[in-house]
């Protein structure tokens, strides 16, 4: 039978349980907020290096070094990070899983193509290029771009494009778009605002943002 006495008891715990709980709460909410004010998540994300990706410039450097093999005047033409293939935070952290590389060499038209996965060459391939439209410059980065992915994304960034989403990126010199073609820029297209954004490949500067028909 319950008595007064146990139920006094009995609230007496409970409210000694609760108060304990609560302060274990504000304990770990406390502790939660620190560990974010000491390692933001932009940090975690560029500091945890467990899976074998690579930022734009490690795979960039592993290319040349198989390209330079192939002719020693080799000059990076193109890159390639597979947008389904970037890293959740490829704009924090430059990396991908995946990467694709295009050399030229200025004596005739020939081209030499390397593909990456993870943090190994899986396939290279010599071949003829139908026609270069624009002429190889002594001032073109022969070995690495300009700048980073990294750094051409958080100029898009600033200039509105979705952190969020991972799009379709290249690194480019004989652009299609007469306005751009025979310099080297990261070319960026987000999906979901049907707009694409272009960054000089070696000073930074957001050279424009359009917008495009999906149909």
């Amino acid at each position: 039978v319950e008595t007064p006495k146990k139920r006094k008891r009995d609230l007496i715990n409970m409210t000694v349980y609760e108060n304990d709980f609560i302060r274990k709460s504000i304990r770990l909410c406390l502790i939660v907020i620190i560990f974010f004010f000491i390692f933001p998540p932009s940090i975690q994300s560029k500091e945890t290096r467990n899976t074998p990706q690579l930022t734009s410039l490690e795979a960039a450097n592993l290319a040349y070094q198989e390209a330079s093999k192939w002719d020693s005047e080799a000059v990076l033409w193109y890159i390639n990070p597979y947008g389904r293939m970037l890293d959740y935070h490829w704009g924090e952290n430059d990396l991908s899983w995946e990467w694709s590389f295009i050399f030229a060499r200025p004596q005739d038209e020939q081209l030499y193509y390397i593909e990456i996965e993870e943090n190994q060459i899986i396939s290279t391939e010599a071949g003829e290029y139908l026609k270069r439209l624009s002429p190889i410059l002594s001032h073109f980065p022969k070995d690495r771009p300009g700048i980073s992915m990294q750094q051409a994304a958080q100029v898009v960034f600033a200039a509105g494009a979705p952190s969020w989403e991972r799009p379709s990126v290249v690194y480019i010199i004989d652009n299609s778009n007469k306005d751009f073609r025979g310099k080297p820029v990261w070319f960026f297209l987000f999906g979901s605002q049907f707009s694409t954004y272009t960054v000089d490949g070696i000073t930074g500067e957001l050279l424009g943002r359009e917008y495009f028909d999906p149909e």
